[in-house]
């Protein structure tokens, strides 16, 4: 028996929009491992400040320093698997014009808070 690929999830929304469940179903059709690299909080601050994005969500955050850990060499993957997914919804000419919190860049997480 072979060993399943491992693949790092960095991403920002896919279990409140429901999208976890297929990024789950589509590692299990090819046999493979989708897992979150543990890091600590300093590496949330630290990664932050090295990384010099000015976001304010906290999911996002959490995936640069994921992302800065996977690229450091201090977690170990075969693959990565980045998104990042907006329940937004989309505005078309006939529709109001969206609130400012919703175009605020760097929001990934419903519940985040200017």
């Amino acid at each position: 028996m072979t060993e399943k690929v491992r693949i790092a999830q960095l991403s920002c929304g896919p279990e409140y929009s429901g999208v976890q469940k297929e990024i789950d179903e589509a590692a299990a059709m090819v046999d493979a491992e989708i897992f979150f690299p543990d890091i600590m909080l300093a590496d949330v601050r630290k990664g932050f400040d090295e990384f010099g994005l000015d976001v304010r969500s906290p999911d996002l955050k959490l995936a640069i320093a994921r992302a800065r850990a996977l690229v450091d060499g201090r977690i170990d993957a075969d693959a990565v698997f980045s998104a990042a997914i907006s329940m937004r919804t989309p505005t078309f000419p006939s529709s109001p014009t969206p609130s400012p919190s919703a175009r605020r860049p760097g929001r990934c997480s419903p519940g985040w808070r200017p």
